[in-house]
């Protein structure tokens, strides 16, 4: 009798441990569902490059939930064929990787698209404005939410790219606030996944 009432009592300890344990852990589990959105824009002697061919976007459905084998395209990338809104998917996430994943190459001197490579020549210069401020070399900056972007390649003035920056979209925050109309609405982890995973289900 002894032995089964000191059994219940372990197993009654071990489950309302276990128990315990699991609620702290749903509600210290880290958010794998980050989404957030910046806005950016690139020039090339007065000209914004529009991105129109289809393979800048991520196909919808695809793209929008990590896992431990994700490629770097699902962690930044446009879709929708909309090409001023960058949807960024996880930590640390910088502007060299964004661009890395639409193929092109960007530095301090030198700006590289998929029709053309550019160094500074003479006057014409690469030059960068994130959120208004020029900065020299954005390629190690983490992409923060809404960000504004500006990446020029010209002569301009530092009047005329202050007025060219004011042309960048401002709707990475109403991106935020709303779900996406496609793939990446559907990436968050629901309620009762991060029980199981709390539980060590998953």
């Amino acid at each position: 009798m002894k032995q089964n009432t000191a059994l219940t009592t372990t197993l009654i300890t071990v489950f309302s441990l276990w128990f315990i344990f699991g609620i702290i852990r749903f509600i210290t589990l880290p958010a794998n569902d980050i989404h957030y959105h910046a806005d950016f824009a690139v020039f090339v002697d007065g000209e914004q490059l529009m991105f129109e061919n289809p393979l800048y976007y991520e196909e919808v459905g695809s793209g929008c939930t990590l896992s431990e084998d994700s490629k770097p395209a699902e962690r930044a990338h446009l879709h929708d064929q909309v090409p001023s809104i960058i949807h960024v998917h996880d930590r640390n996430v910088t502007w060299g990787h964004f661009f890395n994943n639409i193929d092109y190459s960007i530095g301090e001197f030198h700006l590289e698209t998929w029709e053309n490579a550019y160094t500074e020549t003479g006057d014409q210069q690469v030059r960068y404005i994130l959120n208004g401020n020029e900065v020299q070399d954005i390629k190690n900056r983490v992409i923060e939410s809404q960000d504004r972007l500006l990446v020029d390649l010209s002569s301009a003035s530092d009047q005329e790219l202050l007025e060219r920056f004011e042309t960048v979209s401002t709707e990475a925050e109403t991106y935020n606030s709303q779900p996406d109309p496609s793939a990446c609405s559907g990436s968050n982890r629901s309620t009762s996944d991060t029980l199981k995973e709390a539980f060590f289900f998953l």
